[in-house]
């Protein structure tokens, strides 16, 4: 009986120190683009894009990050960033980091999550996924032609 006694009490330990080193591990939340949630039809060529960080643990911080942005939430699922894979990046700045991947054309769409490392090293898990659109960039791109009136007073509207 006393053995059994032990490897409960062991068992019970160990799972809750395991419960509390995840409860301490560095989150990646509140994403934003160009200082927004999920924009459309961003004019920014290189947006912005920031992340929000938060730990259970005292004096965690971020030394590391790696951005994924993908063309479609299939890819970027797959970790594919097919628009733009930071790489793991040395920096502690999570505040508008500016997109340095593949040019962003007109009606572009664009997914994208991070990941981040702590002061132990330690890699969070990957943020939920965000999204971006881009607008119009050239007059070229839109297919609007203007209303008027045919006379030659000019319609108000």
């Amino acid at each position: 009986m006393r053995p059994l006694i032990t490897i409960t009490i062991a068992f019970f330990f160990v799972a809750s120190f395991t419960a509390c080193n995840e409860d301490s591990k560095m989150r990646v939340r509140y994403l934003s683009c160009e200082n927004l949630t999920d924009p459309q039809g961003i004019d920014a060529r290189e947006p912005q894009l920031s992340w929000q960080l938060k730990s259970d643990q005292r004096g965690q911080k971020q030394t590391a990050y790696r951005l994924l942005v993908a063309s479609s939430r299939e890819r970027l699922a797959k970790n594919e960033g097919d628009l733009w894979d930071s790489g793991k990046t040395e920096s502690d700045q999570s505040r508008h980091i500016e997109y340095r991947g593949t040019p962003l054309q007109s009606r572009t769409e664009c997914f994208w999550k991070v990941m981040t490392w702590d002061k132990d090293g330690s890699r969070s898990a990957w943020s939920e996924a965000a999204y971006w659109s881009m607008g119009l960039l050239e007059k070229e791109d839109s297919a609007a032609q203007w209303i008027g009136s045919s006379d030659s007073v000019t319609a108000p509207y």
